[in-house]
């Protein structure tokens, strides 16, 4: 699908946001820019104290819990290079783990995205436009933490429709079902916020 998605990533996030940043902790919103959230004090370094763990770089799929098929795995890996053929600009990495009852999958994502070292031939730019996707096999829960290039352009709460538009097929069971509806969905509000920044571009250009 080519050229109107590649354009995302040329705009500057800051001149063309859709929406604002969401405190990890407390899911407060919070400015674009700033070293602390205003409600709670969260730091992006309290994660380090709170997740004392070793982790391995982040990868398209890791499926620690075995929630797939090996079948299912290369459908998956499959539909994540398509996604990526069509908004080359953003990355995604789908991963499951047993974390027990983590009382706040998001943050622990939050940690998991900024806190993995970087994996050969992967960029810090590139993991700012990645879109982590982290299922808890100890408890079925799953969160979405995108990274911070990403955040400003589709707002949390379309994050959270698109997660909806797996919950039930995934509370069915149907697994890889879930994920073709999760990046249906996900695919449809990034197109969504082209068109939102190119019609801003437009009305910003008129005199």
């Amino acid at each position: 699908m080519s050229e109107p998605e590649d354009d995302i990533r040329r705009y500057s996030a800051h001149r063309f946001a859709a929406g604002v940043m969401v405190c990890p902790s407390c899911l407060v919103h919070v400015p674009v820019q700033t070293d602390s959230c205003p409600s709670c004090r969260f730091t992006g370094g309290d994660t380090m104290a709170m997740f004392p763990l070793a982790l391995p770089p982040l990868q398209p799929l890791l499926d620690a819990a075995d929630l797939w098929t090996p079948r299912q795995q290369g459908k998956i890996r499959k539909r994540i290079r398509t996604a990526e053929r069509r908004f080359p600009q953003i990355r995604w990495s789908l991963c499951s783990v047993n974390a027990g009852a983590v009382p706040n999958l998001r943050l622990f994502g939050f940690w998991m995205l900024n806190a993995s070292p970087l994996a050969a031939g992967e960029t810090a730019e590139q993991r700012a436009w990645t879109v982590l996707l982290l299922f808890n096999g100890s408890d079925g829960k799953v969160a979405l933490v995108p990274g911070y290039g990403v955040e400003t352009w589709v707002a949390d709460d379309e994050w959270q429709r698109v997660l909806m538009e797996m919950a039930v097929p995934w509370s069915r069971g149907k697994r890889g079902r879930a994920l073709r509806c999760f990046f249906s969905a996900a695919e449809e509000s990034l197109r969504a916020a082209w068109k939102r920044a190119k019609h801003q571009l437009k009305r910003q250009s008129e005199p």
